[in-house]
């Protein structure tokens, strides 16, 4: 509806809601439903002391295993047998964990459930593909860019032009059809590599599940612009090879992440990866430095 102004006011008032009243969890993951005792939670299950929701109870709210209490989805339930909509909050899930709870609530034949998330702003029309070879021109300019505006942010990015990522590891990325580009309105936003090629040291911990090298994906030079940050780019780019992985059988992406990149430790974490190990890795760029591991099983 193109009439009606879009603001943060509803999320906001929900925080304050969550911030001022304590939260009870009376059914902890694993517990079996009071009705259906052929589904059990997901994650920590309970209520909002103090408030009031449609059913005359206080609101209801999932709580996931993030320490971040700020709220970006809620849950829109219909039940046939209460004849009732109600209103559940996720508070700290994962993506992986919002879609099973997700599925856990359109389990039941007598009720469904559509999830609702935070939008902040009006999205611009995004494509993500992979990049062919009359690209690389615009992808080297893209890191070029990105470099000299990381050198004025908190996290300054340990890149370094022609070093990495270099020109060649570009055009081989692009030549073996392993480069992939954000676009929008014909400029690229942001771009990442995934491939199969680990670093020495992934050799080295113990992953969550045994995969050869042609059964994972390894992200690399994962970037979004100065401008386009903060916006859910990176979040989509990494869902596009979720999907990916997904239609290739494969069993598991992992990476690395530069041990001081908090934005990249929330991103992944948030999205479900696991943390895995901190070890020192070496690479051109960096140096012999701190890394640390993350996974995703698929």
């Amino acid at each position: 509806m193109e009439n009606i102004e879009y603001t943060t006011d509803f999320w906001n008032y929900l925080n304050q809601l969550v911030d001022k009243n304590e939260i009870i969890i009376d059914r902890p993951k694993g517990t079996k439903h009071p009705r259906y005792s052929n589904m059990e939670y997901v994650v920590d299950y309970g209520y909002i002391k103090n408030t009031n929701s449609s059913d005359n109870n206080e609101i209801d709210v999932f709580r996931g295993s993030l320490d971040n209490k700020n709220i970006d989805t809620i849950i829109c339930t219909t039940d046939i047998i209460k004849n009732d909509i109600e209103i559940k909050i996720l508070i700290g899930c994962t993506e992986v964990e919002k879609k099973k709870i997700y599925n856990f609530l359109n389990n039941s034949k007598y009720m469904k459930a559509i999830i609702i998330e935070r939008k902040e702003y009006k999205m611009e029309e995004l494509i993500i593909r992979k990049a062919e070879m009359n690209d690389l021109e615009k992808v080297m300019n893209f890191y070029y860019e990105l470099i000299d505006d990381m050198q004025n942010m908190e996290f300054k990015v340990l890149w370094q032009k022609d070093v990495y990522p270099t020109k060649q590891f570009i055009q081989n990325s692009i030549k073996n059809n392993e480069l992939v580009i954000a676009i929008i309105d014909n400029t690229i936003i942001g771009s990442m590599v995934m491939n199969q090629n680990v670093a020495e040291g992934y050799s080295k911990v113990q992953w969550k599940i045994q995969a050869k090298n042609n059964e994972i994906i390894i992200i690399h030079a994962l970037a979004v612009s100065a401008k386009h940050q903060k916006k859910g780019m990176a979040k989509k780019m990494v869902q596009y090879c979720m999907e990916y992985c997904k239609e290739n059988n494969i069993k598991a992406i992992r990476l690395d992440v530069l041990n001081q990149n908090v934005p990249a430790h929330h991103l992944y974490t948030k999205m479900g990866f696991a943390y895995i190990d901190k070890i020192q890795l070496f690479y051109e760029d960096t140096g012999l430095t701190d890394f640390v591991l993350y996974e995703l099983v698929l």
